[in-house]
């Protein structure tokens, strides 16, 4: 006998339990979304373990407290059996994400969010789109929207006594396609 395949699963253990069955649609991007903020505290903790810059490390530790607080709130989404089989590779790379470009310096490090965040934001937005901001799922949605919020945050403003990522990016770009006569750190958006 042929057995229908699921098309939602149930939170279980999740915060939201009581309050909704999560579609597998809705499971996979919040198991994404879970992986990718497991992703960007190791981020930040690779930058702490390498940097000694004391404005890099300003920046990585506040960055840390607002990229843990995603992670609360996208884990209070999922049951423990809904995340990645994959998140130590996710730890694993994470941390590297951060760490290198510590090796090399402060303009690194804010090329790296940079990029990282901006496909972040495009991450997100792309999830605010599929969700109904009135639907069953508007809560989960608001959640998404604050997570998203703070990643453009991260891009734009110059809060930590830096250009902003964004703009140091774009100056790094610059600058390596005026000496390498070529792509640079490739495209910034702008």
């Amino acid at each position: 006998a042929k057995v229908a395949p699921k098309t939602s699963q149930p939170v279980a253990k999740a915060a939201n339990a009581p309050q909704h069955s999560l579609p597998a649609w809705l499971v996979a991007d919040l198991r994404s979304d879970h992986a990718g903020e497991v992703g960007a505290v190791m981020i930040y903790r690779g930058i702490l373990a390498v940097s000694r810059d004391a404005k890099v490390r300003a920046f990585a530790q506040h960055h840390l407290a607002t990229e843990e607080t995603h992670l609360q709130r996208i884990t209070a989404l999922l049951a423990k059996e809904q995340y990645t089989r994959l998140l130590p590779l996710w730890r694993f790379m994470g941390w590297l994400t951060g760490a290198l470009p510590a090796l090399l310096g402060a303009n690194s490090v804010f090329a790296t969010i940079d990029a990282v965040e901006t496909f972040v934001d495009q991450h997100y937005q792309d999830q605010l789109n599929r969700i109904d901001p009135n639907g069953k799922f508007a809560d989960i949605r608001l959640t998404l929207a604050q997570c998203q919020a703070d990643e453009i945050a991260i891009v734009m403003k110059p809060e930590d006594g830096h250009a902003g990522t964004r703009a140091v990016a774009q100056f790094v770009g610059t600058r390596g396609e005026k000496r390498f006569g070529g792509g640079g750190l490739g495209p910034t958006p702008n």
